[in-house]
């Protein structure tokens, strides 16, 4: 019995290890399989722009896959601006417009300089209100794009001039390579009339890229 499991040790072995070739082999054509398939031109585009594609949020589209122009851009927008009732005034609404060039990161966040017309007038005259302003804005890269948007500026007519604070919130809609949709509400923070006075504003826009990606 001793020298029959002597014998058969070394053949159980010899079977075992016989078995395992193919297994061996097998695993290393699967690895240069892989090597190879990591090489072609179009994966290989892919994992280097994937987390570009990811964190973007301004910036071009590729094919059928659209995403918002990062890179410079100029953009516009129009709507309504309002000066709700204040003491023994009337609430007021006008038409609204403005227009911005910026530039945004590919990890979405963004600078612009912007001119709005706000098109309300005072009550102490002087022709509808004007905002020169400098933004920043973050965008989250979604397919609907979220964002948040900070601004300073100056508002100003022929009588009245008053630092200007502004927040936004809105969002923004990639349709095509470059091009984006966006409904942004904001609200200003001026000194008009003797008084601070909110400004709010509910504009539709569209921003387009011109250098980027």
């Amino acid at each position: 019995m001793q020298s029959m499991r002597t014998f058969a040790t070394p053949v159980v072995v010899w079977a075992l290890a016989v078995s395992a070739l193919p297994h061996a082999a097998r695993a290393d054509e699967l690895d240069d399989e892989l090597a190879t398939w990591r090489e072609r031109p179009a994966v290989a585009s892919l994992s280097t722009s994937y987390p570009a594609f990811v964190t973007n949020a301004y910036g071009g589209g590729s094919g059928a896959l659209a995403r918002s122009p990062y890179g410079f851009f100029a953009g516009a927008d129009g709507g309504a601006a309002a000066f709700f009732a204040a003491r023994d005034e009337k609430q007021r609404f006008a038409p609204a417009f403005g227009g911005r060039l910026g530039y945004q990161w590919v990890n979405g966040l963004a600078m612009h300089v912007g001119f709005d017309d706000l098109g309300l007038e005072p009550t102490v005259g002087g022709g509808p209100l004007l905002l020169p302003a400098v933004g920043l804005r973050y965008s989250l890269p979604f397919i609907v794009e979220p964002f948040a948007e900070l601004s300073i500026g100056a508002t100003f007519n022929s009588v009245v001039a008053s630092p200007t604070g502004g927040i936004g919130l809105g969002i923004s809609v990639p349709v095509v390579r470059h091009l984006a949709f966006e409904l942004e509400f904001r609200n200003c923070m001026m000194n008009v009339d003797g008084s601070v006075r909110d400004v709010p504003t509910l504009e539709l826009g569209a921003a387009v890229g011109f250098i980027g990606h």
